[in-house]
């Protein structure tokens, strides 16, 4: 079927019901009708254009269909399996294929299709195609790395921040963002992550605080963080599962934990007018350097030495 319908109509009417379906999602009002509605737009859009059909656009309408089978018993079990399904395809598909096994996709791809400089340069340093299949065994062992580390509960952090270095990395070489789907990728891995059951924000008492405080719910809509005023403190300390934090590592937990740092990726992930697609890629390497909690004890010692030496003087 190439054609469903009028297109404007249809469009119209996909955009209401995503509309529909984002706003219940947001509002947390039986949030897996919210997804049926978006899954049912994603699918209609799909059936209806054949232009239309991308894998990213099909890989956000599993995740919002499977969220409608949710159920408590089995938690995101389902969802973890479609990630871990994803990754180890892609992966044992390109193993298979002959122009991935010989590096001659990417090279096209790279050097010839987007010309970009700096492979350019670098391949002509090397043996022909030595690059290209390089890179290419790279990505083929990376992806099917991270399905393999998924299957495991100890590995999950290091599938997700191999997947995060991938996707980045992807989008500096390409300058693309691929469309939504390293935006639906990186939501996804929020399924292999345990939530903590109490997280407690002490801030030291000032009017910027209070302003804080009181515009949280806006910030946090599903309350998973709360925010005191505690007039004895000179410092942010964040209270994680009874485990106390304070500066920049109570910064990076808040980060990790507040649903509006995860829309402003996505936003910054899709917005199209934002810069280039590598400046994404580069700013998503950043933001996930900046949760690594090694890095986060880095910059509180740093900041601790600084304090210490303006005393000294």
């Amino acid at each position: 079927m190439n054609k469903l319908g009028d297109s404007t109509q249809i469009n119209w009417i996909t955009s209401t019901i995503t509309f529909i379906g984002v706003l219940i999602i947001l509002l947390n009002v039986v949030p897996r009708i919210g997804s049926a509605l978006i899954a049912i737009a994603i699918l209609v859009t799909i059936i209806s254009r054949r232009p239309c059909y991308a894998d990213s656009r099909f890989y956000f309408f599993s995740l919002f269909f499977l969220h409608t089978l949710f159920q408590k018993d089995t938690g995101t079990k389902i969802l973890r399996l479609q990630v871990i399904i994803l990754y180890f395809g892609s992966g044992v598909n390109k193993l298979f294929d002959p122009d991935w096994q010989s590096g001659q996709y990417l090279e096209n791809w790279i050097a010839h299709k987007i010309e970009f400089s700096i492979y350019i340069e670098l391949a002509s340093m090397l043996p022909s195609m030595a690059l290209a299949k390089l890179l290419s065994w790279m990505v083929i062992l990376m992806e099917i790395l991270i399905a393999l580390c998924l299957t495991t509960k100890s590995y999950f952090k290091l599938a997700i921040w191999i997947g995060i270095l991938l996707h980045s990395i992807s989008i500096v070489v390409v300058n693309h963002s691929f469309g939504s789907f390293v935006a639906g990728v990186l939501i996804s891995y929020l399924a292999f992550l345990n939530w903590p059951s109490k997280i407690i924000i002490s801030l030291p008492r000032s009017k910027t605080a209070e302003l804080v405080v009181k515009y949280n719910p806006w910030i946090d809509p599903y309350h998973i963080i709360k925010m005191v005023i505690n007039p004895a403190i000179s410092n942010v300390e964040l209270l994680l599962n009874d485990k106390k934090y304070s500066g920049f590592q109570a910064l990076q937990y808040f980060l990790l934990y507040c649903p509006i740092s995860y829309l402003l990726i996505l936003g910054i992930v899709l917005f199209p007018e934002f810069g280039f697609g590598w400046l994404k890629g580069i700013v998503l390497i950043v933001v996930a350097f900046l949760m690594l909690p090694l890095v986060a004890r880095k910059i509180d010692h740093l900041i601790l030495s600084s304090e210490n030496s303006k005393h000294c003087n």
